[in-house]
């Protein structure tokens, strides 16, 4: 059994449920689920049964209307009630025996499933408790490094957690529940055979308590907002720090119990711990200003349909990523992403008004048509059909503004240069054809091009992302950097 071994800080849970995907259900099963307490990159779970199980299971493992399935326990009042909305049955087997299965068939292991996330919810509803404020703690999903000699801070790479209090993290906005970034011990015991001893090992978490009681702030209102408002600073945290950091899990205290939900997350690469926390665009210190100045117009954009997370996600991916070509892929997409919500935003999605160009187009498929007509097939190289549609498609492209055009639009609203990452006397960035070339054909730019004009997109992008956050002063890129930018080079501004 591959969860029967005892490690540290994993926890093993057993219940009996049923799985579905579709309008297809399983009978009873009996599982148990193995997840980390510390860093769960994945929760495992095995099912316990019989030939009849595996009877039972096949439909479902065979119904392919769904490429997740559900689990449900079929306990409406256990001890420890897990379910999970997204699993993968990685596999089912039967024991195949050869003869008529006995009555008294001993149990095996029938199946192997992944959770990408689990509930395991201890409420019990007969029993209320008497509390003066509700909680849930988020657990993130990263090493906490001692940031002072004497133990009472620590750092959990863009913010500090302070031992005996914790450290209030405030939103910018009046809020229904406090929130502290603290330290959490997590204890575990280790039974070997030589040795019995307890281990601990300290967590970064984010702890939400209530200020309202619960007639006026239900538990779930309260864990919709805690979890929506946690996201959003460690969002801001995974762009002050350049790595991603989230949950993965978190434990409600509600007046009915607890409730665990435990998600698998993808371990970051550790890159960016090299990095100088010295050159980090937001100083440590500095980071709960800027939680107060951003999450209110993280809020503001995503209110006008301009969410601002895939950006972030992509240029913290950028930081993170060891090879230079991946490096300056992400850093374009954070850029084309961030230049395209601008477009939406201000009109400049277009170039005439589409009436306008409607008319416009119809007249140039006239004269396409024609000139066409004019040569022959031979020279083409194809039907003149076939080119005519081609090149009517290409037609709505005629409408939409040069990329520079539209980046230069999007730097000069939020008062961002470009110029002081580049040697004196260019019109342009050099980092369009870099663009262009990389990107949008088969040839591929030097190493010490590509290196350097990575750097320069996440400069610009993180500026821009800052300053439309309303941090005037990203520190981006740092000085030492921006020097060995401005360097001459056999550089040369290509037009968009």
């Amino acid at each position: 059994m591959i969860l029967d071994e005892k490690e540290p800080f994993f926890r093993r849970l057993q219940d009996r449920v049923v799985f579905s995907r579709g309008s297809v259900v399983s009978g009873p099963v009996d599982v148990v689920v193995r997840y980390s307490e510390l860093e769960p990159d994945s929760i495992l779970g095995e099912i316990l049964g019989t030939n009849a199980t595996y009877a039972s299971l096949k439909p479902v493992f065979e119904d392919r209307s769904d490429p997740l399935c559900k689990m449900e326990s079929v306990f409406p009042n256990g001890p420890a009630r897990l379910s999970s909305s997204q699993v993968m049955l990685r596999s089912i087997s039967e024991r195949g025996w050869q003869e008529k299965e006995p009555a008294n068939e001993p149990l095996d292991i029938v199946g192997q499933f992944e959770c990408l996330d689990l509930l395991i919810d201890k409420r019990h509803p007969d029993r209320d408790f008497e509390l003066t404020a509700r909680s849930t703690t988020f657990y993130l999903d990263e090493d906490v490094v001692l940031w002072r000699p004497d133990g009472l801070e620590f750092g959990s790479g863009a913010f500090t957690l302070r031992g005996e209090e914790g450290q209030e993290i405030t939103p910018g906005f009046e809020c229904r529940f406090t929130m502290k970034g603290q330290p959490c011990l997590v204890y575990d015991g280790s039974r070997r055979p030589s040795s019995r001893r307890t281990l601990s090992s300290i967590l970064p978490t984010v702890l939400c308590s209530t200020t309202k009681p619960a007639a006026e702030y239900s538990d779930d209102t309260f864990l919709v907002e805690a979890r929506a408002l946690v996201d959003e600073v460690l969002l801001l945290a995974s762009l002050a720090c350049r790595r991603v950091i989230r949950w993965h899990r978190y434990v409600v205290s509600g007046l009915h119990g607890l409730w665990t939900h435990v998600r698998s997350v993808q371990q970051h690469s550790g890159l960016s711990d090299r990095l100088e926390i010295s050159a980090l665009p937001v100083q440590l210190y500095r980071f709960h200003e800027f939680v107060r100045l951003a999450i209110p117009k993280l809020r503001d954009f995503r209110r006008q349909d301009l969410d601002l997370e895939l950006p972030i996600l992509y240029i913290v991916g950028s930081h993170e990523t060891a090879r230079i070509d991946e490096r300056f892929s992400c850093a374009v997409l954070c850029l084309e992403r961030l230049v395209d919500l601008h477009a939406r935003a201000q009109g400049l999605d277009h170039i005439v008004p589409a009436k306008v160009f409607d008319q416009i187009r119809r007249r140039l498929r006239t004269e396409l048509e024609a000139s066409l007509a004019a040569v022959s097939e031979d020279a083409v190289g194809r039907s003149r059909a076939e080119a005519v549609a081609h090149m009517r498609e290409k037609l709505t492209e005629l409408n939409r503004l040069p990329f520079w055009a539209l980046l230069s639009a999007l730097l000069d609203a939020y008062g961002v240069q470009w110029t002081d990452l580049y040697p004196p006397g260019l019109s342009r960035p050099t980092l369009l054809s870099t663009r262009n070339e990389f990107i949008h054909s088969s040839k591929k730019p030097s190493y010490k091009r590509l290196t350097r004009e990575a750097h320069r997109v996440q400069a610009l992008c993180e500026r821009v992302i800052f300053r439309m956050l309303g941090w005037e002063d990203p520190y981006s890129p740092p000085e030492y950097a921006r020097q060995w930018l401005v360097r001459p080079e056999d550089e040369q501004g290509d037009a968009d």
